[in-house]
């Protein structure tokens, strides 16, 4: 235990490592922020900004569940193939789906890409959000 400035006693223990649970958990929260905070600016927007989200969520909850199922028991020689396979795989379904969805639903480009990228950069956010809102577990 140390002591800060005003004599209020902290620990120095590590951080909680972030499982892809939490990483999917984080993606879901941001999905659902992005798409309120876009529908303030019309109902497209918040439409666009939650299929742009979706076409980032889907991809990497199926990732995360196909990648952890397959890497169990493997050398680490494998493990790493089939994650940069699934990585691209991942990354693949994710502008494929961003596409379809912009033309067959007929979106606004703008807050389709601003969900795209805000949920993809959610991930960033996954180690400060407490665990607790997270949900505990693996």
């Amino acid at each position: 235990m140390s002591h800060d400035c005003c004599n209020q006693q902290y620990s120095a223990s590590r951080a909680q490592p972030v499982s892809p649970r939490h990483i999917i958990l984080a993606q879901g929260l941001m999905l659902v922020i992005i798409a309120v905070v876009a529908s303030c600016f019309g109902s497209l927007s918040g439409e666009s900004a939650a299929w742009g989200g979706i076409s980032v969520l889907a991809p990497s909850a199926l990732f995360a569940a196909l990648f952890f199922y397959r890497a169990n028991g493997r050398s680490g020689l494998k493990i790493m193939v089939i994650f940069y396979v699934g990585e691209i795989v991942k990354l693949s379904f994710t502008a494929a789906l961003a596409v379809i969805f912009f033309n067959v639903f007929s979106l606004s480009l703008l807050p389709l890409v601003v969900g795209v990228i805000s949920v993809s950069l959610s991930m960033i956010f996954a180690p400060i959000l407490p665990v607790k809102w997270l949900g505990k577990g693996k």
